[in-house]
């Protein structure tokens, strides 16, 4: 079967629940999730399935050195479009923790 994969957009804080611009895909859905404290990561270059795990891999060993306590999963994040080239790319790694 197809393999289903979710992405998530960040908007501004300046934006709230109220004052988000409507999706025109009526599959996107519009949530106000909790704050919460992450180890961060950031590359650039290609997003790829071994980047990720190449830059997971240093987090996570940087968060188990300074004694974190983990509490979620390693989740990617991608901040600029395709066509940018890839040395100029913000990518991250983020690891919620306590």
């Amino acid at each position: 079967g197809d393999v289903y994969k979710r992405q998530t957009f960040v908007l501004p804080s300046k934006y709230t629940l109220e004052t988000v611009p409507t999706p025109i895909n009526n599959e996107v859905v519009i949530k106000q999730l909790p704050g919460n404290k992450v180890a961060t990561l950031r590359y650039s270059g290609r997003m790829t399935e071994a980047s990720i795990n190449e830059h997971t891999q240093k987090l996570e060993n940087w968060v188990n050195e300074k004694d974190f306590s983990v509490i979620g999963m390693a989740y990617s994040a991608a901040y600029d479009p395709p066509w940018t080239l890839p040395m100029l790319r913000r990518n991250e790694i983020h690891i919620q923790i306590e």
